[in-house]
């Protein structure tokens, strides 16, 4: 950044004709209306193409991956036990 500050993020990029200008809308409302929780990434752009049907979000960069990937990963670690969904 201007200020000398390390900016990370994640880019998400779908190219493909059946996403669609619709869906891309429909799923940037979503992650807009969950600004304030604390368990949904942050969008800091978005940018869609019905032209080349591409379609971009910049989000809030997750180092340890989804809440499915650490559920998965819970799990496993108990191996037979008790399903564990949070610790």
């Amino acid at each position: 950044l201007p200020n000398g500050r390390t900016f990370v993020a994640a880019r998400k990029t779908i190219h493909s004709p059946l996403y669609g200008q619709p869906r891309y809308e429909r799923e940037l409302r979503g992650l807009r209306s969950c600004i304030d929780c604390p368990f949904v990434v942050d969008v800091y752009a978005a940018q869609g193409n019905e032209d080349d049907a591409s379609y971009a979000f910049l989000l809030e960069y997750c180092p340890n991956g989804s809440m499915h990937d650490m559920l998965k990963a819970m799990e496993a670690r108990r191996r037979g036990k008790e399903k564990l969904l949070m610790p």
